[in-house]
């Protein structure tokens, strides 16, 4: 799984961040920017949904190759997973 996993990243990535690929209507469920508030500064930064993912898998290193880190929900052991992304 971790030699097959990265190969996925960018798709994984933009599914988790952006809904790329999920349900609903592109045009109007799926993510084109990211806003962050950056809590050190104070300020608010925008940037285009594929930058943002670039950076993310440049500079962030998860479990299994991936940039997240895998657990389960409570209780929900067996019947389902969460991923867990870094806002950056």
């Amino acid at each position: 799984m971790e030699n097959e996993l990265p190969n996925l990243n960018k798709k994984l990535a933009q599914w988790a961040y952006a809904g790329i690929g999920g349900y609903g209507d592109p045009k109007i469920h799926w993510a084109k920017y990211m806003v962050v508030f950056k809590n050190e500064t104070k300020e608010i930064e925008m940037e285009k949904m594929d930058t943002y993912i670039k950076n993310i898998l440049q500079n962030t290193k998860g479990q299994m190759g991936t940039p997240f880190q895998w657990t389960y929900p409570s209780k929900k052991k067996g019947k389902s997973i969460q991923l867990k992304g870094k806002i950056v």
